[in-house]
């Protein structure tokens, strides 16, 4: 009994640690296995694909998308994957974490067939669904060919449909005689339509026999031709049938396809139009020409499509548009400089926008009136130099100076003037205003031509340090020249010129020689204030070797101008070159390097730079820079010189225009030389900000990097108004323009207005937003005071072609930011080698851009978006009344 009990109890100890380690393992959590297995299968259970994927992710089906086939009644279309939870997903599937299958599911739709209705050759034909019993509607007494028949059975029952099924009329006459059919089948091309006919009777086709047209041609119906080989034409009756089937056969004759090929002129104007088969060569039976301009004469080069230029046209295989190419050569004009005193004439040929630069042969005892002759070369040019005595200057000075009148008057009054006849005289005048302001109501008269032998000058009222002192008075050149003057740093090192300063007036000069010292330089004066120079002639060449920290300040004539200056009927014709490679190498021009703020009205006006003019930057072949608050009227002059920088700012006739509440005018003003620079190039002003632009024209070549323009490499809120250029304009980054490079709006509306550009615009920047135009390159809108304030280009004409590697391409503005384009015409060819947005007018017309009443006559190309008025045209833009004349290829 003991022995039992301990054995129980071992049992039930046992027991216990049993239940308890169940227990523990049963409530231990279960573990999610970290990959699962989809499985996903067809409708009908058939393995589509396995998919593994971690724990809690999306599983993705990635085999071909389930079709599941129709049968008898019903058609399936795959809609999604039906999971365990009966829920059908159509998109993405949920995240798994265990096993799982998904189940194709499909949508379904009954199934419907065509059921044909046989009667005497007439095919009545109705739609049903399937398992649908079909019913004949149409009449049951049918007239054919004289007789009356009634339709009395069908050759089989109606029954429920689960296919396509024909049913055959069983006739009787109206006397109740049964009819006997034959069957008539019409071949037609590879198909053949069988059809029951009462004997005695003629077969009808009831429709016209159709055959699929061929690339090249069409056919026409025209009859049919027997089993025997008798052919009926269309229209005619057909045999009587007999008690046998028969066979007719359709007839067809090729029709060849004719195109319409319009032949254009270089501008749109339409030639011809002519009619082409497919196949054949198309033949202008006309003239072609084009006439000469002043830079280029032109002879036919043969067609173009826009993609290839043809010198024999391909055969006619669409509608096409063919414009006429001309071969452009620069025409050739006679250069004549008639030498006085018994020198031989200089003749050359020269080609239009050549630079010339001619020495004047030296005569013994004498001097030339032009030491040289230099300009650009636009037309037939005959030049007359003569020669006159001088007055060597030893390097003395004089004791004092001289009046032609008596005592009475007095002594350098304007009718009594000091007389300067020779270099001591002048030496004289340098003297006595050395490092003062000096001449204060005086008037001087040059009567002599005066040789100052080379010997180093020290300018009249040369400054003392930094502070510049002004020659007061009245100095009349009488039509006289000094030659030879030399400035270089003996006396100075800047503020250097024949005067120092001037805050009176020098007129009716000539001055011959060079300048060499290191910035502030100008042949006549360094600083103009407040004075005049007026009819003076500058042959001197002006090299500036070192910089201040804040400019060059160098003009050909003067080198600073403020405080209400005149500076009026002058020419430049000497180089002038800063050779300072730094931001500091600035503001330098043909004319005057510098308009500086200062009160008054400030004027530039009927002068001509011939020299060439170079620097780092802000460089102009008449005004190199204008001041912010600076007024400036720039007119009637023109420069003929090449201008070159290496950096921003560079125009033919001003270089940079800060922005000014005052404002200014740049107007009736002319570029002829070459201009090139870096951002910011011009033909006539390089970045304008303040000086409405009017009436100005450029010849010159124009190139440089970000914004250039054959008028204006940029405008910023001022107006650009009956502008012409002639010269082709070349950029390599943003915006690339015939008139403006960058048109853009900073605070007030602004436009380019009644402007014609005949140069090729190039922009060779394989930037995605490159951007160029026959007109502007790009034009923006901004948002002023929470209004879009617009841009305009109205009523302007491009006739010269534009190219570019990349995108936004133009015929009147390549990006069209806002800006209203209207009235505008495009003439020229418009080509992007390897971009999108090409359009005749607009390459892309956004940011609630407006184009309108405008007319494209150019062919325009590109890879893609190209179209004749907007290449790309967005939803917020508008564009509407445009003319289409040109056409519109994409580039393969």
């Amino acid at each position: 009994m003991i022995r039992k009990t301990k054995i129980f109890t071992v049992v039930a100890l046992c027991m216990c640690l049993v239940l308890m380690f169940a227990a523990c393992t049963t409530n231990k959590p279960e573990e999610k296995p970290s990959v699962v297995t989809v499985n996903f299968v067809d409708y009908d259970g058939t393995l589509l694909e396995i998919v593994t994927t971690k724990s809690g992710n999306a599983p993705v089906y990635g085999g071909k998308m389930p079709l599941r086939p129709s049968d008898e009644t019903h058609e399936y279309a795959f809609v999604g994957w039906q999971g365990r939870d009966g829920q059908t997903y159509a998109d993405e599937l949920p995240a798994v974490t265990a096993n799982t299958v998904f189940t194709a599911a499909y949508s379904s739709q009954k199934r419907t067939y065509t059921v044909t209705f046989s009667v005497l050759g007439n095919l009545t034909k109705v739609t049903v669904t399937a398992g649908e019993v079909p019913v004949y509607g149409g009449a049951t007494t049918i007239e054919y060919d004289g007789k009356t028949y009634k339709i009395v059975g069908w050759d089989k029952p109606f029954a429920a449909t689960y296919a396509d099924t024909t049913y055959s009329a069983k006739l009787q006459t109206t006397g109740g005689e049964d009819v006997t059919t034959v069957n008539v089948t019409f071949a037609v091309e590879s198909e053949q339509l069988t059809l029951a006919f009462p004997t005695g009777t003629s077969p009808r086709f009831f429709g016209t026999p159709y055959k699929k047209a061929a690339e090249h041609s069409t056919f026409m119906f025209v009859g049919w031709q027997g089993e025997d080989g008798a052919k009926y034409a269309a229209g005619e009756t057909l045999p009587v049938l007999g008690n046998s089937d028969v066979t007719y056969t359709a007839l067809f004759e090729e029709v060849i396809n004719t195109y319409k090929v319009r032949f254009c002129d270089y501008d749109g104007t339409l030639l011809a139009e002519v009619v082409a088969g497919y196949g054949s060569v198309p033949v202008f039976d006309g003239s072609v020409a084009r006439a000469s301009t002043e830079k280029y004469d032109y002879s036919f080069d043969g067609w173009t499509d826009g993609v290839r230029t043809y010198t024999t046209l391909p055969q006619a295989t669409t509608n096409a548009v063919y414009r006429a190419v001309y071969k452009a050569t620069v025409r050739k004009y006679t250069l004549t400089v008639n030498y006085g005193n018994g020198v031989a004439s200089y003749v050359d040929k020269l080609y239009y926008g050549d630079n010339f630069y001619v020495t004047s042969p030296s005569v013994s005892g004498k001097y030339p009136d032009k030491l040289y002759v230099s300009g650009v070369v636009t037309g037939d040019v005959t030049i007359y130099v003569g020669y006159k005595s001088t007055v060597v200057w030893d390097g003395s000075v004089s004791e004092s100076l001289s009046c032609a009148a008596d005592g009475n008057v007095a002594a350098g009054s304007k009718t009594n003037p000091y007389l300067v006849a020779s270099g001591a005289d002048l030496a004289y005048i340098a003297e006595q205003s050395f490092q003062k302001n000096y001449g204060s109501g005086v008037y001087y008269k040059l009567t002599a031509d005066i040789d100052l032998a080379n010997i180093s000058w020290k300018p009249i009222c040369a400054a003392k340090g930094a502070s510049w002192n002004y020659f007061l008075g009245d100095f009349d050149g009488n039509g006289h020249t000094i030659y030879n003057l030399k400035v270089d740093t003996k006396y100075k090192t800047a503020g250097l010129g024949l005067f120092g300063g001037v805050s009176g007036r020098v007129a009716n000069l000539t001055v011959c020689g060079q300048i060499t010292a290191q910035n502030r330089l100008g042949a006549v004066c360094y600083v103009l204030k407040g004075g005049t120079i007026d009819n003076v002639q500058a042959y001197v060449d002006i090299t500036a070797t070192a910089a201040s920290s804040t400019g060059a300040y160098v003009g050909g004539l003067v080198g600073m101008a403020h405080s209400g200056f005149a500076i009026s009927n002058s020419v430049s014709y000497g180089n002038v070159v800063c050779t300072t490679n730094s931001n500091s190498g600035s503001q330098v021009g043909g004319i005057v390097g510098l308009v500086q703020t200062g009160t008054g009205a400030n004027s530039v006006k009927n002068c001509s730079n011939y020299g060439k003019v170079s620097a780092y930057r802000w460089t102009g072949g008449v005004v190199g820079y204008v001041t912010a608050n600076a007024t400036a009227d720039i007119a009637g002059c023109a420069n003929y010189g090449i201008v070159s920088a290496t950096a921003n700012g560079v125009g033919g006739v001003v270089g940079f225009d800060e922005k000014s509440a005052i404002g200014g005018k740049l107007s009736d003003c002319a570029n002829f030389g070459r201009v090139d620079g870096g951002n910011y190039v011009g033909g006539v002003v390089g970045w304008s900000r303040s000086l409405v632009t009017a009436r100005c024209t450029n010849d010159g070549y124009v190139s440089g990097v970000t914004y250039v323009g054959g008028i204006c490499g940029a405008a910023s809120d001022v107006d650009v108004t009956d502008c012409t250029n002639r010269g082709n304009v070349y950029g390599k980054g943003t915006s690339t323009g015939g008139i403006c490079g960058k048109l853009e709006v900073e605070t007030k509306s602004i436009g380019v207005r009644n402007c014609a550009n005949y140069g090729d615009v190039t922009n060779a920047s394989g930037s995605a937003t490159a951007a160029a135009g026959g007109i502007c390159g790009s034009a923006k809108a901004t948002t002023v005071d929470g209004t879009l304030v617009c841009p305009a280009a109205a009523d302007c004409t491009n006739y010269g072609n534009v190219t570019a590697l990349n995108n936004f391409v133009g015929g009147v503005v390549g990006a069209n930011n806002g800006g209203k384009i209207s009235a505008c015409t495009n003439g020229g060819n418009v080509t992007s080698r390897g971009g999108v947005h090409v359009g005749g007018i607009a390459g892309s017309n956004y940011g609630y851009g407006y184009v309108g009443g405008c007319v494209n006559g150019g062919i325009v190309a590109g890879r893609a978006t190209v179209g004749q008025i907007c290449g790309q045209l967005t939803d917020t833009s508008i564009a509407e009344g445009n003319t289409e004349r040109g056409l519109a290829a994409k580039l393969g």
